[in-house]
């Protein structure tokens, strides 16, 4: 049985946004990026809606990440189903509807199970409003030195929202889209963990 199954298909409306921050950090964006790729433990939560063009899903996501590795669920409305993904970023393991699978080759096993490609391995970066550092991007800046739009791996990304936590100016909206993949993440709690 597909991931893909665990949500109800829900229409998705997305629609655009103003790049606004809603404070500043008094940083440059390299001073602020320098941060971000230092911290090593952080946890978030929000919501996320997916138009795969077909589907479409949302539902409420937690994400713990621990240097290389995450722990990330999300639950559909009204807590309808579930899917947990955690481990190392070489060797994940997800639970749906009961079922386990080892992912030896996390984004290509993924995308299988899913439908739908997912560039996992990149997301914990793209997340707190920064490229991978281990792919070429393209950066376009709004305000406050910010990155208003990322182009990467084939995905191009629209930071909507950004807003002041633990000091630093991070995403509160992300809208990320590939071919006629769309997904919509709303970040409402940010917490790192250390920050050296």
């Amino acid at each position: 049985m597909k991931i893909r199954t665990i949500w109800p298909a829900l229409a998705v409306a997305l629609t655009g946004c103003v790049h606004i921050p809603t404070a500043e950090d008094g940083l440059s964006y390299e001073q602020r990026r320098t941060q971000l790729e230092k911290l090593e433990s952080w946890h978030m939560s929000g919501r996320i809606t997916v138009d795969t063009g077909k589907r479409a899903y949302q539902g409420r996501f937690q994400w713990q990440q621990h240097g290389d590795s995450l722990e990330f669920s999300v639950r559909g409305p009204i807590g309808v189903g579930l899917m947990q993904i955690k481990g190392p970023m070489n060797s994940l393991t997800i639970t749906s509807n009961g079922k386990t699978w080892q992912l030896e080759d996390p984004e290509k096993d993924l995308s299988e199970l899913m439908g739908w490609w997912l560039p996992v391995s990149s997301l914990h970066s793209w997340l707190i409003g920064i490229p991978d550092p281990n792919y070429k991007s393209i950066e376009i800046f709004g305000p406050a030195d910010t990155i208003e739009s990322l182009n990467q791996r084939f995905w191009e990304l629209h930071f909507k929202n950004y807003q002041l936590t633990a000091g630093l100016i991070l995403p509160s909206r992300v809208d990320l889209s590939h071919k006629t993949l769309q997904l919509r993440v709303i970040i409402d709690n940010w917490t790192p963990n250390t920050l050296n």
